[in-house]
């Protein structure tokens, strides 16, 4: 299928330059322009024949692709479609399979040219021959036979370079003559016709461009081994098992990527992420992301099994994200939420990356908290990362008193104090920052 898509991607895209360039030969002599669009209108026909012999057969289940070969099949079993297919033969027909032309020249008595002009274009080459041998040949009269008696611009000798170059001036302005008679034939109604057709279809080239991106991006990943799954879609159930995230991949490799898990239920809409920096919490906030982006665009996931739902808008922040502006770190970060928890409308999810962090530890915990119930308040789902271990301990000591309800807390596993990289639900055996022991591991204190 993606070949079949490829190539009508590339015949629409073959039509949609026809037409572009068509649309912009004012300044052009006007049989170009003409000529233009002709080549467009043999384009569009070439779009619509060639992709319905590629869709006709082919058990289609995306609703654009139905609605393309629905749209294609009409326009194929319309009468005004084979009128426009007879009319461009009948216009380009002499000039498409133009080989030759015969010219025409009358003779005074002393045989010097009196009056030349273009009788006909052949779609045979003429071939060169002798006088003597074309008199008496037994062929002399056969209609089909091309004989050149003297081939002009080929006599050395028999004609100086300036008398060639008036008779190729003459030629041409008499082939121009034609050429233009014959694209004067191309109605308004025909233009407006393409010209109406090529502007329903340009939005289609960009839906294709997706579609072969995103078919090249999931045979890469296929090709690393990543398992690929198309989303289950079920109200009120969200959860995905081994989720993968690209990014790591491509830098490690399948067998060097720890997948995690993530669910949305009643007891858990709001989690705060704890753990060891550079334990991967920002690369796990990225592959939900990442999922939640291609399941709403319509695609698989990277993930063993995943039951979802969209929602209505989709919050990401990243410390990447800070902006250097006169406002500096923490009014930036809270202009930000301030605007997305006001915009947002229905269930949104938003993922966190250390926000509020621009201020103290006590400062920043406090705003976190209050931020994240605004979002529990609004319906929303989150995962918010952090370093403020004294708030996710409150979240832990509350939860028993169903303070936070909804609330649950993430952590990352380790062995022997190295990060594992796997996500756990629930709270950490103990929690405790690693930010010390890296430190020493770098020499800094």
């Amino acid at each position: 299928m993606p070949e079949s898509i490829e190539k009508i991607h590339s015949l629409l895209c073959d039509l949609l330059s026809a037409y572009e360039i068509s649309g912009i030969g004012i300044n052009k002599t006007s049989n170009e322009t003409a000529l233009n669009t002709v080549c467009s209108i043999n384009a569009y026909i070439a779009f619509i024949e060639e992709s319905y012999d590629e869709l006709k057969y082919k058990e289609l289940y995306a609703d654009g692709l139905r609605d393309l070969l629905s749209y294609i099949t009409k326009e194929i079993n319309d009468p005004a479609f084979q009128r426009l297919k007879e009319n461009v033969r009948g216009i380009t027909s002499e000039i498409r399979y133009a080989k030759s032309v015969t010219v025409g020249i009358n003779l005074d008595s002393n045989l010097r040219p009196t009056e030349a002009g273009l009788v006909s274009i052949n779609s045979t080459p003429y071939r060169s021959s002798r006088f003597a041998n074309k008199l008496f040949s037994g062929r002399s009269n056969d209609p089909k036979d091309f004989e050149c008696l003297c081939p002009i611009s080929t006599m050395s000798g028999a004609a100086s370079h300036e008398e060639i170059a008036t008779v190729n001036h003459r030629l041409n302005n008499a082939l121009n003559s034609v050429v233009g008679k014959s694209f004067k034939k191309i109605s308004s109604e025909t233009k407006e016709y393409l010209d109406r057709v090529c502007r329903e279809l340009v939005g289609l080239k960009e839906g294709f461009e997706f579609y072969l991106s995103a078919a090249s991006f999931f045979k890469d990943v296929k090709e690393k081994g990543v398992p690929v799954c198309l989303p289950d879609i079920r109200e009120g159930l969200y959860d995905i098992n081994a989720l993968f995230d690209y990014v790591t991949v491509e830098n490690r490799g399948v067998n060097g990527t720890v997948p995690n898990s993530v669910t949305f239920d009643e007891n858990g809409k709001i989690y705060v992420l704890c753990g060891a920096n550079s334990g991967g919490k920002t690369v796990f906030l990225r592959s939900v992301a990442l999922a939640q982006l291609m399941f709403q665009l319509g695609l698989p996931v990277l993930a063993q099994r995943a039951v979802m739902y969209p929602f209505s808008d989709i919050n990401l922040y990243f410390v990447t994200d800070v902006k250097s502006d006169l406002y500096g770190r923490f009014e930036n970060e809270a202009r930000w939420f301030a605007e997305s928890i006001n915009s947002a409308g229905g269930m949104s999810l938003y993922l966190l990356d250390e926000l509020f962090s621009g201020t103290s530890a006590e400062e920043a915990g406090e705003i976190a908290l209050s931020a994240l119930k605004k979002i529990s308040d609004s319906g929303g789902r989150c995962i918010f990362s952090t370093h403020l271990l004294e708030m996710a301990k409150r979240i832990s000591n509350a939860k028993a008193v169903d303070e936070f309800t909804g609330f649950d807390l993430l952590h990352i596993e380790t062995n022997d104090d190295v990060p594992t990289h796997r996500i756990i639900r629930g709270a950490p055996d103990k929690f405790e920052s690693k930010a010390v022991a890296i430190a020493k591991k770098y020499g800094v204190i």
